[in-house]
């Protein structure tokens, strides 16, 4: 099961423990804005997008299929 980029940003962010005005206000980016990416109602640039990925330190893609197959129900059993 795919997940959407607005969720990937959302759930990495609660893992990393970072609350969306701390993620908005790291990633140089309006908070409001921030909300919108994550429910999927606006896709960020590359550049913005590369600056969440940067301080969230975005899991490689192995990494991120295997943690968003669980938070999808799929834990691969």
């Amino acid at each position: 099961m795919k997940v959407s980029l607005g969720k990937q940003i959302k759930a990495i962010r609660a893992i990393r423990g970072l609350k969306q005005w701390e993620l908005a206000e790291k990633a140089d980016v309006r908070q409001p804005t921030l909300s919108e990416f994550e429910h999927d109602k606006v896709r960020p640039c590359e550049d913005t997008l590369e600056r969440i990925k940067a301080v969230l330190d975005w899991p490689s893609d192995d990494q991120a299929e295997i943690a968003f197959g669980i938070l999808a129900g799929d834990d691969g059993r």
